[in-house]
C-alpha cells in the first residue's frame, strides 16, 4: 500500500503479544521468515543474513519459506548466503529446513560429494530449487543437478533417491520411466513422494506420466487417508484430460462419483465441485462446448456455496465467462465478468475481459478505460491488454495514443489480430504507408491459418489504404 515505513512498528506488535493470548499462536518461524522477506525486499540483504544465522545458532526451527526467500535473489548473492547458511546449519540437526538448506548450498557450491550424501538423508522436496516466478525448476538447480547425475544416471535402476531426483529433472522420459518408478518404490511406499514427482513431471509438460504418478500415490493410501486419495484421483483425472487420455479420464470422474455418497458434507462438496471443472474442461477439449457451458454454470454457482479456494473460483469465473462470450451470450458474460471484478479486483484477466467486452459493445467508456489501464498496469507483460486499451483508444478518435499502447503490444509479441488493429490504428491517425506494412505483417502472421476470411478481410483493408495513397507515391 505504499506505507512501507509502518511495517517494522508492525512486526514488533505481532511480538509482543503473548502466545497463550491467541487462540491460534502464529508460529515463530513464519514470523521470522515474513521479517526475513521484508529485509531482503529493503534491499537489507546483509541485515537479513544475520537474522537467519542468528535463528539457525540458537537452534530454533527454519520455515521453510526462507528458501523461497533465498531463490528470489540475485544469483551470486543466493549462492553467496546459501553456501554461508550451508556451512553454520547444524551437522546432526533434524530440522526439515536446515536439512535443505545445507543441501542447497551443496548444489549451489557444486560440492557433488557432499549432495550426493544428503540426497541419502532424506528425500529431495518439491519446493527445492523452484524459482516462485515461474514455478519451474531454476537453471543452477537444473545444472547442478545434472552435474551429478551423470556420474550417477547408471543408478537410477538400483538406487531409489537418484531414481527420484532423476524423474524430478527431467528424467525417465524414455523406457526407464517406469523401472526408475519400480525402483522408488522398494524403499518408498509414501504418497506424498509419488504426488511430488507428478507435480513435477506436470511442470514439464508429461501429462501422461504425471498422471501414473498421481495414480500410483492414490493406491498407496490407507484407509485413513480417504480425502488424500481422493484429491490425488482428481489430480490424475486432469492429467489424463491434458495427455488427450480422454476414455481413462472419464472411468475415473464415474468412480469418484460412486464414492461422494460416502463422503462428509464438507468433502463432498469440495470434491463435487473439482468434479464438475475436470467434466467441463473435458468437455471443452473433446469440443462439445454445448456440454461444457452447463458444467462451468454449475461449478460456478456451486463455489458461491463450497468452501472454495479463492483462485479456484476466480479460475471457475474466467473459463465460465470465456464459454458464454464465445457461444455469444455477451449479457451473461457481462454478469459474470462484473462479480468477478468485484470480488477480485486484482484479476487482471477480468479487468481485461469486461473492458474488452464494454468496448467492442460501445458502453461505459470511461470505465471500461479505468479496467483496461488498471489491467495494463497489474500485468504490462500482457500485449493483449494493451491491445485492449489500444481498441479502446482508437474508437474514442485518440488515435495517438492507441498506436503508442500498440506499438507497445506489438514489441511484445507480434500477434495478427494486434498487427491488424495496429494498421487500423495508423490509418486513423493518417499514417498510411505504416497502417500498409503493419496490415501485411499480419497478412503474413495469418497464413498459416485454415480460415482465409482474416486474410482477405485485412487485404481488403490494404487495398481500399492503396486507393487512398497520392498516386505518385512509389509505395503503391
Amino acid at each position: 500500500a505504499g506505507r512501507a515505513e509502518q511495517v517494522p512498528s508492525w512486526f514488533s506488535l505481532i511480538e509482543s503479544i503473548p502466545d497463550d493470548s491467541m487462540q491460534y499462536p502464529l508460529p515463530e518461524a513464519l514470523c521470522t521468515a515474513a521479517r526475513l522477506r521484508w529485509l531482503w525486499t529493503q534491499g537489507e540483504g546483509d541485515s537479513a543474513a544475520e537474522l537467519l544465522l542468528a535463528e539457525i545458532e540458537a537452534g530454533r526451527p527454519i520455515a521453510m519459506e526462507v528458501l523461497d526467500v533465498i531463490a528470489r535473489l540475485p544469483e551470486d548473492q543466493a549462492k553467496r548466503l546459501s553456501v554461508l547458511l550451508g556451512q553454520r546449519a547444524r551437522e546432526n540437526s533434524g530440522d526439515r529446513s536446515t536439512f535443505f538448506l545445507r543441501l542447497e548450498a551443496a548444489l549451489r557450491s557444486g560440492d557433488a560429494a557432499t549432495a550426493t550424501r544428503l540426497l541419502h538423508d532424506g528425500w529431495p522436496s518439491m519446493t527445492l530449487g523452484i524459482d516462485p516466478a515461474t514455478r519451474r525448476p531454476a537453471v543452477w538447480f537444473r545444472d547442478a543437478w545434472k552435474t551429478i547425475l551423470r556420474e550417477q544416471s547408471d543408478r537410477t535402476e538400483t538406487d531409489p533417491a537418484a531414481a527420484l531426483v532423476w524423474l524430478l529433472n527431467g528424467g525417465g522420459s524414455d523406457d526407464r520411466f517406469d523401472t526408475a518408478l519400480d525402483c522408488i518404490q522398494r524403499e518408498c511406499r509414501d504418497p506424498a513422494i509419488f504426488a511430488t514427482v507428478g507435480q513435477s513431471l506436470e511442470l514439464q509438460g508429461r501429462w501422461a506420466d504425471a498422471a501414473t504418478c498421481y495414480a500410483l500415490a492414490a493406491r498407496l493410501c490407507d484407509a485413513t487417508l480417504k480425502t488424500t486419495r481422493l484429491s490425488l484421483e482428481l489430480n490424475a483425472a486432469r492429467s489424463r484430460i491434458e495427455a488427450g487420455e480422454y476414455a481413462q479420464a472419464e472411468a475415473a470422474i464415474e468412480r469418484l462419483r460412486r464414492e461422494l455418497p460416502t463422503l462428509d458434507e464438507r468433502y463432498r462438496l469440495a470434491i463435487d465441485l473439482s468434479l464438475m471443472v475436470i467434466e467441463a474442461r473435458l468437455a471443452e477439449d473433446e469440443g462439445d462446448a454445448e456440454r461444457a457451458l452447463p458444467l462451468w454454470r454449475r461449478a460456478w454457482e456451486a463455489s458461491t456455496q463450497a468452501a472454495t479456494n479463492r483462485d479456484t473460483r476466480r479460475e471457475i469465473g474466467l473459463a465460465l465467462a470465456g464459454v458464454l462470450l464465445s457461444a455469444g451470450k455477451r449479457h451473461e458474460a457481462e454478469t459474470v465478468l462484473v462479480d468477478l471484478v468485484g470480488e477480485f479486483p486484482a484479476c487482471h484477466r477480468a479487468l481485461n475481459d469486461l473492458g474488452y467486452l464494454w468496448t467492442e459493445t460501445g458502453r461505459h467508456s470511461a470505465t471500461a478505460e479505468i479496467l483496461l489501464r488498471r489491467a495494463v498496469l497489474l500485468a504490462p507483460e500482457q500485449a493483449a491488454y494493451r491491445d485492449s486499451l489500444g481498441c479502446l483508444l482508437c474508437r474514442r478518435g485518440e488515435a495517438d495514443a492507441a498506436v503508442a499502447q500498440l506499438e507497445q503490444a506489438v514489441a511484445i509479441e507480434e500477434d495478427p489480430a494486434i498487427l491488424e488493429h495496429l494498421g487500423d490504428a495508423y490509418a486513423a491517425a493518417g499514417r498510411l504507408d505504416d497502417a500498409v506494412r503493419a496490415w501485411k505483417r499480419a497478412v503474413e502472421a495469418y497464413k498459416h491459418e485454415d480460415d482465409n476470411s482474416k486474410r482477405l478481410s485485412i487485404q481488403n483493408k490494404i487495398d481500399n489504404c492503396r486507393d487512398a495513397l497520392p498516386k505518385g507515391d512509389g509505395r503503391r
